[in-house]
């Protein structure tokens, strides 16, 4: 009987090996795919902005020189544009899986904190926004009260030292009446 049991553990314990490895087969397979798209996009980007290149350098003299130009670059700037618009969505996916790994990690506590860290950032824009509007810096702001402050402690400071000379001169004055006498 224990001979049965062991053997149905041990396939239990197989199969759920045998996903995992067919899992990492086809990562591992689509990373390959991935990086073959990769390099490929990145080939046709450098022979798309060879040919752009080449056109530009032809340097045609007839009327239509400037829209040729003007064309090249609106392709460039679109093009560029694509490119980040494709790195913005892999960051925003990336950002939405670790977004969701955290959660599935720490539940309840990185709620918590993502509901601090979004509470902090609206009272950051708020200070901002409100220091625009006044035209005063919260940091030149805080300088000068600091700066104030100060100079108070120091009047303080002065008037004690002088409060307490004041007082050793007392104390010298009497020293001396008492030792003449």
């Amino acid at each position: 009987m224990s001979e049965l049991i062991l053997i149905c553990t041990s396939y239990l314990f197989f199969i759920p090996y045998q996903r995992q490895q067919a899992i990492a087969e086809r990562r591992k397979r689509l990373l390959a795919i991935q990086t073959q798209l990769d390099e490929q996009q990145e080939q046709l980007d450098r022979e798309s902005s060879a040919i752009m290149m080449d056109i530009k350098a032809v340097g045609l003299t007839d009327n239509n020189s400037e829209e040729i130009n003007l064309a090249v670059n609106t392709y460039q700037e679109h093009h560029e544009l694509g490119i980040l618009q494709e790195q913005y969505v892999k960051l925003k996916s990336q950002l939405a899986l670790l977004d969701k790994k955290l959660a599935d990690r720490y539940g309840d506590r990185y709620q918590e904190i993502k509901q601090q860290w979004e509470k902090a950032k609206t009272w950051y824009n708020q200070k901002k926004v409100e220091a625009d509007a006044s035209g005063v810096i919260p940091l030149q702001q805080k300088q000068i009260e600091i700066e104030k402050n100060i100079g108070e402690l120091g009047s303080v400071a002065a008037r004690k030292e002088e409060q307490i000379k004041q007082g050793f001169k007392e104390i010298w004055k009497s020293k001396d009446s008492v030792i003449k006498r």
